[in-house]
Order: C-alpha cells, then sequence, then structure tokens
C-alpha cells in the first residue's frame, strides 16, 4: 500500500520470492521520491528493485555517479517492475484497513470510480505518511527539498552557496545527467509544494543575477512534489510486524526519520526490501484471506466550506479564485500535484480560442512578467506553462483559497428536490456532500454551492447527472 521507492523495493522481493504482490499507489507514477521528487541520487542500493533498475538506467545513458535523471526513470521503474512480475494499480488512494482478531483480513481502497475491497494475505503500510501503521502525520515534513531542472547549452556549471531567498535554503546548481541538463535546487523547512513554489521566483531571480547560470538556460520542469528529508518518525522496524497486526509490515521515512538528500532513495529501497522479504516469508504460512465486505462511507471527518470546486485545472484554478475574492470559504479539491490542469502540467502553453477579460487577463499578465526568469523572450511562444503554474499558485494563495492537492474525489450524496422538476422531467437533484480521498484517508465535505471542474465531470456524474 503505496508505491514510493519503499514500496516498489517491498513488491519486488515478495514477487522474487514467488508470492503474487500488488502495489497500490494513488499518483499516476511509481517511486515518487526519484520520478517525482527529483531526489539526487539512487546509489549504494541494495534489493531486487535496485540492481534491477540501476542496470536497465545504465543501458539507456540514464544515470551516471549515481545520480539519475527523474525523467527516464518514470519510465524505466515500471518497466522494471513489470519485469519483476509486480502488479500495479494506479490512480487508487488505499483508505483503511479491514483487522480481525489481530490480522489485516482486507485494505479499502478509493479510485475515481468509487471504493474497493483488496484482500491479501499479507499488507505492507508503504505510504508516505504511515496512513496504518499508528498515527499519520498530516504536518509537512521538517525538512524538504524542491527541485527545478533546465536546458542549457553546457552543464559544465556547479555551485553551491547561494545563500538564502526567502524560505529557501541551500541553494545550488549540479549538472544533470545529460550534457544539457543542469539542476537547481533548494530546501524548505515546514514547507509545502504550494510554499516551494512561491519561492521559486525569488530563487531563479537571485541565480540569475549573480551570473553563474547560462543566459540561454530554459526551464523545462519543476519537480510535482518535495522531497521529504526529515520528518516525524514513528516506532517500528523493517522486517517486523506491527505489534498489534501479526501480517502488516512497514516501510517508509517515518520508520527512518531523517536522510541525506543523496540517501533517501538508498535508504528507502534497503528498508523496503527487508519489508518485502519478512512479508513473503509471513506470506508462506497464512491461509488464504476471507472474503470481507466493507462497505463504502461518508468517512469522518466531516468538513465544510462555503464553495468547493473539484479540480483545479484552468478554469478550475480561476473559479476557485473568483469565489474566493470574493469573501467565501472557498477550497479546491485536485487529484494532480498544480494548478492549470493540461495548460501547465501537460505543457500545452498556447491558447487555440476562447476570449480575452476578466481573471485570464490577470493571469497572462502574470505569467508573461515572470515569464523572463523561466526562459530567454526569444526561446518560448504562447506562454511558459512553469511561470503559469508560478502565477496561478500565487493568485489562489493571495485570494484565500485553500487549495488541497492530492485529493481525488471519489463519490457525492444528492438528494431530489421533486418540487423543482418541470413537468415530464426527472427531479432535480441537490448536492449535499462531495467524498473524497486523499494520503490522510477519506473525508466527506458540505457546501453551499459545488463547482465541478472535473476533467471528466465526476461530481456531476457522481450526483447523477445524465450524459449523452
Amino acid at each position: 500500500l503505496g508505491g514510493g521507492i519503499a514500496g516498489c523495493a517491498a513488491a519486488a522481493e515478495a514477487a522474487a520470492a514467488g508470492r503474487s504482490a500488488l502495489l497500490v499507489e494513488r499518483r499516476p507514477v511509481t517511486g515518487w521520491e526519484l520520478t517525482w521528487a527529483h531526489a539526487p541520487e539512487f546509489s549504494d542500493g541494495s534489493g531486487k528493485l535496485y540492481s534491477a533498475l540501476r542496470e536497465k538506467l545504465e543501458k539507456c545513458g540514464a544515470t551516471t555517479d549515481g545520480r539519475v535523471d527523474p525523467a527516464t526513470a518514470t519510465i524505466v521503474l515500471d518497466q522494471v517492475l513489470a519485469d519483476l512480475g509486480v502488479e500495479m494499480l494506479l490512480y487508487a488512494q488505499p483508505l483503511r484497513l479491514v483487522v480481525e482478531d489481530g490480522q489485516a483480513q482486507a485494505a479499502a481502497i478509493a479510485t475515481k470510480s468509487g471504493q474497493h475491497v483488496l484482500r491479501g494475505k499479507v499488507f505492507v503500510d508503504a505510504t508516505e505518511n504511515g496512513l496504518f501503521w499508528g498515527h499519520a502525520c498530516d504536518a509537512p515534513a521538517v525538512r524538504s527539498r524542491f527541485s527545478t531542472y533546465m536546458w542549457v547549452p553546457d552543464n559544465k556549471v556547479e555551485r553551491v552557496g547561494f545563500g538564502e531567498a526567502g524560505p529557501a535554503q541551500y541553494i545550488k546548481l549540479r549538472p544533470g545527467v545529460f550534457s544539457s541538463s543542469l539542476e537547481l535546487a533548494f530546501e524548505l523547512d515546514n514547507a509545502t509544494i504550494i510554499d516551494a513554489r512561491l519561492a521559486l521566483p525569488d530563487v531563479l531571480k537571485k541565480v540569475r543575477e549573480s551570473g553563474d547560470l547560462p543566459a540561454e538556460a530554459i526551464v523545462t520542469h519543476t519537480a510535482p512534489e518535495l522531497l521529504p528529508i526529515s520528518v516525524a518518525r514513528q516506532v517500528g522496524s523493517p522486517g517486523e510486524a506491527h505489534p498489534e497486526t501479526s501480517n502488516l509490515f512497514g516501510a517508509g521515512q517515518w520508520l527512518i526519520g531523517y536522510s541525506m538528500p543523496e540517501e533517501v532513495c538508498a535508504e528507502l529501497s534497503a528498508w523496503g526490501s527487508q519489508a518485502g522479504e519478512s512479508a513473503a516469508k509471513a506470506a508462506a504460512s497464512l491461509s488464504e484471506p476471507k472474503g470481507v465486505p466493507v462497505p463504502a462511507q461518508v468517512a469522518p471527518p466531516h468538513r465544510e466550506c462555503d464553495v468547493l470546486v473539484a479540480g483545479a485545472g484552468t478554469a478550475g484554478a480561476l473559479a476557485g479564485i473568483a469565489a474566493a475574492r470574493r469573501g467565501k470559504k472557498t477550497v479546491l479539491l485536485e487529484a494532480g500535484n498544480c494548478p492549470g490542469g493540461i495548460g501547465t502540467s501537460g505543457g500545452i502553453h498556447m491558447y487555440y480560442c476562447g476570449f480575452s477579460g476578466g481573471l485570464q487577463d490577470e493571469v497572462d499578465k502574470r505569467c508573461e512578467k515572470l515569464t523572463p526568469l523561466f526562459a530567454p523572450a526569444e526561446k518560448y511562444r504562447g506562454f511558459h506553462p512553469e511561470a503559469k503554474k508560478m502565477a496561478l499558485e500565487a493568485m489562489l494563495a493571495e485570494s484565500g483559497a485553500e487549495v488541497r492537492y492530492g485529493t481525488m474525489l471519489v463519490g457525492a450524496v444528492s438528494e431530489e428536490q421533486p418540487g423543482l422538476a418541470r413537468a415530464g422531467d426527472d427531479a432535480i437533484r441537490v448536492i449535499s456532500e462531495a467524498v473524497a480521498a486523499s494520503s490522510s484517508g477519506g473525508a466527506s465535505w458540505k457546501a453551499r454551492v459545488f463547482i465541478d471542474s472535473t476533467g471528466d465531470a465526476d461530481l456531476a456524474a457522481w450526483a447523477g447527472a445524465k450524459s449523452i
């Protein structure tokens, strides 16, 4: 349960031992610490996953001196897991374990199609916050690292010692794996990905003004997530079962506490491998799990706001900004990790059609002002996707809207309002609650008004709306 490096390593060991292994991950990628949080190195690791991944990365020239290209690793890691016989279930958020007589029987998970049950002999909690192990911590990491990659004509640049820029500390430039790739990274204390993005323009300004960064440098992409370096530690050891649940093992940064950025992946792979080996041994002596019904829940906590926006793409982000600026308590639930949808994370950097005016003009002006920090004027057309991401993030923060990333809409509660129906039509329905799932589990949201800005009209579908 959890498809980071530790979860991948655990699944790889279980599969190598002849057990059927399923990796359940809420993101669309595996090994997020390496692929999405841009861990600076993956060297001196151990276990089946590390050796297979290193061999494949070396064959395609995507690693040097322990450093790994995150974009290439995203593709290669999925291939490695498939080769090792690990099955993957992505876009699936683990919610809770069903435990009977000190033994886990099933795990409830949520996807955009609702809640489901997965039965298994043994479970490994490899979630990023130890959701099933003890007291999951939802607070930001005590210390974390943020990374940005750039294209440069020549990456023979390496400097540490830019000082600080707002909350950003230990700003450094270092060569990437490829000759035209350069990484800019910095660290933050008790910060979220929103804090990191809001700090990035000042960091870029400082680095460009230093003269160490080539004038032609173009920001190609930023890390979708922060890399946790220091987190609240829970009690436990890899390879040892949970003290109250005999077939539950743990593997995650929350069992380590602190790691150097260069050692995060190596330590996670080692701990995950130990958990996977122990899980495979335990599975050999256990009988098939019982058929345990797990009903769908509109689970606590129950939260409330004035306006709930499902989806923080271009439309959802602007809807949230507009509502919040009018003094309404506004919450945006976004399954991804940034605002702007396909215009930012999808890299579609031009408008095909539409009209100017209103908030969109403000977004464009802010984006235009930020863009010189991200690329020289002659090196881009339309808008820079990363600059637009930062502009939207800043506008959302200034408006007072609350944005919850990594939060998937998984259901809704609606009621018929017969008196509102027209003659011959079905009764109109009114939404009372939206059900969501995130790394902290399930929750339901009540609001006075709901806005569906999801890519597939998920909220409308859950509320019973018809489609053609």
